[in-house]
């Protein structure tokens, strides 16, 4: 057996003429400098971060009023008798923000403390397919603006049919069994609990 050297040669020429030459880099006229974009990702963080935060804090302010209206046969009269109300602290407004900078979350009875509406603000575009603005939840835990189209969790049951059932318009699984409210209710399945709807 013969072996063979194979050998390799390489060369070239390089060309470092124009290496340490200036570059001029134009800047669009409507450039944003890293900080500038960094910042208002985190606006919009925080945003939907305090957006959150007044959700949950609306949603166990309709909780409590239930509970009152439960025990007492009467939701509250107005914040006084709402137990804790002054702990809800309404999250400070961002820079820019669409809600006024003095606006509080706000609580009242209505039709002789039959019924009652808790106002709050949302932020920028807004969360859970509520625009941003000033916002109402009523009896019932529902949006004031909502329709028999509204459906908050997207379970497939309108926040108007999740409050005749007694589920919760922001679990898409309400009794935790793995279906979502909805299947349930089209099979004809209680959503809030095992067995069947009544026929």
């Amino acid at each position: 057996m013969v072996k063979k050297d194979i050998g390799m040669n390489i060369s070239g020429s390089f060309n470092y003429k124009s290496i340490n030459e200036g570059v001029v880099i134009d800047i669009p006229e409507n450039a944003e400098s890293l900080f500038d974009i960094v910042n208002k990702q985190l606006e919009g963080s925080r945003m939907e971060a305090k957006n959150a935060k007044r959700l949950s804090d609306v949603k166990q302010l309709a909780t409590m009023a239930e509970l009152h209206y439960a025990n007492y046969g009467a939701y509250p009269l107005d914040e006084s008798e709402l137990e804790e109300f002054e702990k809800f602290d309404n999250p400070e407004n961002s820079e820019n923000s669409i809600c006024p900078d003095d606006f509080v979350y706000s609580y009242r009875s209505l039709n002789e403390q039959q019924d009652y509406e808790i106002t709050f603000c949302l932020e920028g575009e807004g969360s859970r397919n509520l625009p941003g603005g000033i916002q109402t939840i009523i009896t019932g835990g529902i949006f004031a603006g909502a329709t028999n189209q509204t459906d908050t969790d997207g379970d497939g049951l309108s926040d108007i049919d999740e409050v005749t059932y007694g589920t919760d318009i922001y679990v898409k699984d309400t009794d935790g069994d793995g279906y979502s409210d909805g299947d349930e209710v089209k099979n004809g399945y209680n959503p809030n609990g095992g067995g069947k709807l009544a026929e």
